[in-house]
């Protein structure tokens, strides 16, 4: 299950992902893409109700973002490649398993998108 939505003041899309661990009730990832100038809303990603102007993770990290930025906050990614770098955590909360992925596309050093998931499961 998921919805998306155009944000025009930040030439972006956002999408809300829901997968099967999700039951379709929870928001468990979330992508979010810059676009081209050109790129416009689709029927599938409409524009959003309310224009958003200014969008981010808890941490401040989002499209635009210098890498050398994020690597501060972030540290040490677990693993990178030329045009992407993945953060990716599995462990315990508890009696509760969970895994998460911050997967960010670079392009002249800054995000282009961002895709991240996260699971709790026991």
């Amino acid at each position: 299950m998921w919805v998306c939505y155009t944000l025009p003041d930040i030439h972006a899309r956002i999408w809300f992902t829901s997968s099967e661990l999700g039951g379709q009730k929870y928001i468990d990832g979330m992508v979010a893409k810059q676009l081209r100038p050109t790129e416009a809303k689709t029927s599938l990603c409409p524009v959003a109700i309310r224009q958003i102007t200014v969008v981010s993770i808890d941490n401040g990290i989002w499209l635009g973002k210098d890498i050398k930025k994020i690597k501060r906050i972030l540290g040490t990614a677990n693993k990178a490649t030329a045009s992407v770098i993945y953060y990716t955590y599995e462990g315990k909360d508890g009696e509760f398993d969970v895994d998460s992925v911050l997967a960010l596309k670079i392009h002249k050093d800054r995000v282009t998108e961002l895709h991240a998931n996260h699971t709790t499961t026991n």
